[in-house]
């Protein structure tokens, strides 16, 4: 926060609602007004992301890039792989391509999903 770094026990992530609150018994009582001073470092436990996610990201990306650059951008629907949230028809030029690309990504992404355990 503004250069600083906060103690975990200072912040609490909310996954659903995507927020990052300070706890009540931070060291900071609120953060800073503007824009672009707090950053976030983010690990899931690795040093660097497995190579299969690196590709995994690669290809959302292509993916996203060649829906947007063939004009192909009215072929999104929905898809949802975690928190994100796009999905591609089939249709089109490159709409096959694009969906192989996303569904070969969300297959990857799923290997690393820790799993829940519920019971009834």
């Amino acid at each position: 926060l503004n250069g600083g770094v906060l103690a975990e026990s200072d912040w609490r992530y909310y996954g659903s609602a995507n927020s990052i609150k300070l706890t009540a018994t931070a060291s900071v009582r609120r953060f800073t007004e503007g824009v672009q001073n707090v950053s976030a470092v983010v690990s899931w436990g690795y040093e660097s992301p497995p190579d299969d996610i690196a590709l995994a990201q690669a290809q959302l990306a292509a993916a996203q890039l060649i829906s947007e650059l063939s004009a192909e951008g009215q072929a999104v629907q929905a898809l949802s792989i975690g928190d994100y949230m796009v999905r591609y028809s089939d249709e089109g030029r490159y709409g096959g391509e694009i969906v192989r690309l996303v569904s070969s990504a969300k297959e990857t992404i799923g290997k690393h999903r820790a799993m829940k355990m519920v019971s009834v």
